[in-house]
């Protein structure tokens, strides 16, 4: 799944997010395609995806071009709110906490 954001002035064509981020996806999708040794399209899970993307569009300032960046979301689907917060009393004790990890990142 990829989350398209925007700011500045940007072209007609990228103003709206939902169609931009499909775009960007079938973009994705379809160059894993052509790296597959059997060139089938990967499934994707909108629900629980595997690799969340974030899509940062920006618009044109003082005469620049318009520019986008594609980043790598580190934190998942899950809400940081509940970073730390295990399910079950099955947790070693020596398990290092989400927190302490995202800031090793």
């Amino acid at each position: 799944a990829i989350k398209a954001t925007s700011g500045g002035m940007l072209p007609k064509e990228l103003c709206h997010s939902h169609f931009t981020s499909l775009t960007v996806k079938n973009a994705i999708v379809d160059a894993c395609r052509t790296l597959r040794a059997d060139g089938e399209r990967p499934n994707i899970d909108i629900k629980d995806p595997d690799v969340p993307l974030v899509l940062a569009l920006r618009g044109w300032n003082s005469g620049s071009y318009a520019t986008a960046s594609v980043y790598r979301c580190l934190s998942g689907h899950a809400s940081l709110h509940k970073r730390g917060y295990r399910e079950g009393s099955a947790v070693h004790k020596a398990a290092m906490k989400e927190s302490l990890a995202s800031g090793l990142l």
